[in-house]
């Protein structure tokens, strides 16, 4: 099962990203604004 991050970019998401990839969780993010997210292999 792949989760979908709205807002990948805003602050809630920047804490919850390294913890779901610590998890080995599939994740799919998505922001209005494309950056690069620090832990991300993106």
């Amino acid at each position: 099962m792949t989760h979908t991050i709205l807002g990948a970019n805003g602050t809630i998401a920047t804490e919850l990203i390294p913890v779901l990839k610590k998890h080995n969780v599939n994740i799919r993010l998505v922001s209005r604004t494309p950056q690069n997210i620090e832990g991300t292999d993106l």
